[in-house]
This record gives structure tokens, C-alpha cells and sequence, in this order.
């Protein structure tokens, strides 16, 4: 079966994901500093996996390899998935304008995120 030309990209599919699992790394860091001492060890250990895999994904779309970009990139998927929570959630509470405009400046924040990473590759 063909993937929908509507579909987004499997890079931009990634991108989401890693996102994703950078958030889950900073809720569970909070986690953890709050845990009891017997569940640290614990938790600390998942996040370590979690870090695997978004590295592991991170190597698959990044094409841009200059020095500090790798940290660039993990923050600003990292900020488009904070503005884009944000913003939901202003709109959850009827504060559209507000709500929109955080979510624009999100997919600002993923295009430069783009942009940065096609610079890679070859000079």
C-alpha cells in the first residue's frame, strides 16, 4: 500500500519522535529528583535507554554534523515540542490567538530545525 502523499516525511515523522522521546527524558529526570531513594536507580536506568534511542535516531536524520549542532538540533525539537504543548493547551483553554500563535512560532522553530540540517553533507 502507498503512503498518502498527504502523509508527512519519514524525516519529519523522526523528528516527532525524537521530540517526543526528549520530553520523556525531561519528565522523567523530574521524576526521578523526586523519587523515593529505592525507585532513582530505577528511573535512572530508563532514561538511559531512552537517551539510546534518541540517539540512535538523532545518527538516521541528521546530515549536519558541525561542531554543536547535534545539542542545536536536541534543543530546538525540544522547544518545538514545548510551544506546540503550550500552545494546546492555551487553546484548551479558549485562548485562541494566543494558543495559534505558539503553535506557528513551533513549526518556525521545526523549520529552522530543517533548514539547519540540510546545510549538512558536503561544503
Amino acid at each position: 500500500m502507498a503512503i498518502s502523499k498527504y502523509d508527512v516525511s519519514k524525516e519529519r515523522d523522526l523528528a516527532y519522535a525524537i521530540s517526543n522521546l526528549i520530553e520523556a527524558e525531561c519528565h522523567l529526570q523530574q521524576t526521578c529528583a523526586e523519587a523515593s531513594e529505592d525507585k532513582k536507580q530505577k528511573y535512572a536506568e530508563i532514561i538511559e535507554v531512552i537517551r539510546k534511542i534518541r540517539g540512535k535516531y538523532f545518527e538516521k536524520i541528521l546530515k549536519n554534523k558541525d561542531y554543536g549542532t547535534w545539542c542545536a538540533f536536541k534543543h530546538l525539537l525540544s522547544a518545538f515540542m514545548q510551544l506546540s504543548e503550550v500552545g494546546t493547551k492555551l487553546i484548551d483553554e479558549n485562548k485562541l490567538k494566543e494558543g495559534i500563535e505558539l503553535l506557528m512560532d513551533s513549526q518556525d522553530v521545526l523549520k529552522i530545525f530543517f533548514l539547519l540540517n540540510s546545510m549538512g553533507g558536503k561544503d
